[in-house]
């Protein structure tokens, strides 16, 4: 097995700090003086103003007397999300600003055994995440009620439970726990209070044996935020992990995923950084999302995450490489995204983040970009309608989701059948005539937007077999809407995964291109592109 890189511990203060000396293996220290020159930087943390790209995941430490804290240009180079500093210094407010965006922490440095603690639990690589899916839940077969599965929307089950906690579900998916690990739990339900009660318990097995080793339970109060289902293998070896559901009372019981964390020692969601929102009007399902101040210049980038089966962020490498702040947001729901879709209530949330973000930062809409790769794409159009933003920038581009659900029997049969989840979910069935519903929604939707100030471009491929219109659809309605939009587009030989490298290539170009022509960035002194 390949080792983990170490994180770094970057000290700096007039302190010495024996604690450093005391963190897990997987950390090493270095420690900067009071009195280090760091515009001569010796160590060159800094190259030509920049921060050294190996200190980019580093965790940087500020006592009394870090002269590091009084460049702000430099502080702005740093980190987001792994900054601490005493609570003892005093900041002048544009040095307090830069670090309340970067997300810094502020701790008492007399109690060392808090800080190690934080120190150990938020930034222990690497993070985990899994999703247990629904095709593995086993209802009980005890339970005489009735049992409808949804797809990977939800299973729903109706009937009498009993007066007493008794096992409904247990998931068919054994998961490996390793030594000393945290993780927190969350489960995808819905249900009447009045009516029903549950209790999930979880249980650590001895690996290769079937030994019982210890086990936690999680009520329904509890699981309403998973920061109070935190559970710890204190083995010294790896468990084998199971989860059963205990149900009593009746009436009506939905289900859909349980996911399996990393958690951390603040309320950060899979990252550290990283923040969550729920849509309580369907299962309390979730959506995630990071914000990366960066330089605090124009634009702020939003990039919606791919469909993707895994617990996490998808971009950040990339979008980093721009240089400006950036927002990430992501889709876990039913298999691989939902496209961002939800109750009323969840849309909303998610354009009053963009723009709580944008406010942030001191910028308008004409300083946004909306951006994303296939199932990104639709999160990116979709929310141009209500923000009006400076640029969209999408490939492999689909929008009308009803047609993408059709072509799911014929045309790429059993390919990509979260496309008929989100028909499910969205429009509570599945059929033709919903489908074609479905498409006029979302095209009504875009065709609200004013597109008057904005500029797109689509990657997109000839022959996709995903939404094959979308782009004639959206090129013609904004040419005659909106004639002086500027609209670039670059059209590949292919199905819709055929050449994601060269969608992808043309994506990151038109970025590069934006950035140095609508806000005058120079990445000449990052080493070009």
């Amino acid at each position: 097995m390949t080792a983990q890189k170490k994180i770094k511990i970057l000290y700096f203060g007039a302190y010495a700090f024996s604690f450093l000396s005391e963190l897990p293996s997987q950390f090493e220290y270095e420690i900067f003086p009071a009195d280090y020159d760091i515009i001569q930087d010796e160590a060159e943390l800094f190259k030509q103003g920049r921060l050294n790209p190996k200190y980019r995941k580093a965790v940087f430490i500020f006592n009394e007397g870090a002269t590091l804290l009084s460049h702000k240009n430099l502080l702005i180079e740093l980190p987001s999300y792994r900054l601490l500093y005493s609570h003892r210094i005093t900041l002048p407010s544009d040095i307090a600003y830069v670090l309340a965006a970067k997300g810094a922490y502020t701790f008492d440095f007399a109690d060392t055994h808090i800080l190690r603690e934080f120190i150990a639990k938020q930034y222990t690589p690497p993070v985990y995440g899994r999703k247990l899916e629904m095709d593995y839940i086993k209802v009980s077969s005890t339970f005489e009620g009735q049992v409808i599965k949804k797809g990977h929307t939800n299973i729903q089950l109706i009937g009498d439970f009993g007066t007493s906690f008794t096992q409904l579900l247990s998931w068919r998916m054994t998961d490996i726990m390793e030594a000393k690990q945290w993780l927190e739990a969350y489960l995808e339900i819905d249900y009447d209070p009045k009516m029903t009660d549950f209790v999930l318990k979880v249980y650590l097995i001895e690996k290769n044996t079937a030994n019982f080793k210890q086990s936690f339970e999680f009520t329904a109060e509890m699981l309403k935020d998973e920061k109070n289902t935190a559970f710890y293998n204190a083995f010294d070896e790896d468990m084998y992990l199971n989860f059963a559901l205990f149900v009593k009372g009746s009436g009506e019981l939905k289900v859909a995923h349980l996911h399996v964390r990393d958690t951390f020692a603040d309320d950060s969601y899979m990252i550290p950084g990283g923040k969550a929102i729920q849509d309580q009007q369907n299962l309390g399902m979730e959506i995630g999302y990071y914000f990366e101040p960066a330089d605090f210049k124009p634009p702020l980038a939003v990039y919606f995450s791919g469909y993707r089966t895994a617990e996490g962020f998808e971009g950040k490498n990339m979008m980093e490489t721009f240089g400006s702040p950036y927002l990430l947001i992501s889709d876990p729901r039913i298999e691989g995204g939902n496209f961002y879709l939800g109750s009323e209530a969840l849309e909303e949330e998610i354009v009053s983040i963009i723009r709580k973000k944008l406010a942030y930062l001191g910028f308008t809409t004409q300083d946004l970009v909306l951006s994303g790769l296939s199932m990104g794409t639709f999160g990116a159009l979709y929310y141009a309608s209500t923000l009006s933003p400076r640029a969209v920038i999408v490939g492999k581009p689909m929008l009308s989701l009803g047609t993408v659900a059709l072509n799911e029997r014929i045309k790429r049969s059993d390919t990509f059948a979260t496309s008929v989840d989100t028909l499910m979910m969205n429009m509570g069935e599945v059929s033709i005539s919903k489908a074609l519903e479905f498409d006029e929604r979302l095209l009504t939707r875009f065709k609200t937007g004013d597109y008057s100030q904005t500029m797109f471009a689509f990657a997109y491929m000839k022959q996709d077999d995903y939404d094959d219109k979308v782009f004639s659809e959206a090129y013609t309605f904004l040419k005659q809407a909106f004639p002086l939009t500027k609209v670039l587009h670059k059209g590949l030989i292919g199905r819709h995964n055929d050449n994601t490298p060269g969608i992808v290539r043309w994506f990151v170009k038109q970025y590069y291109n934006m950035m140095e022509i609508q806000f005058a960035r120079n990445y000449e002194d990052r080493g070009g592109r």
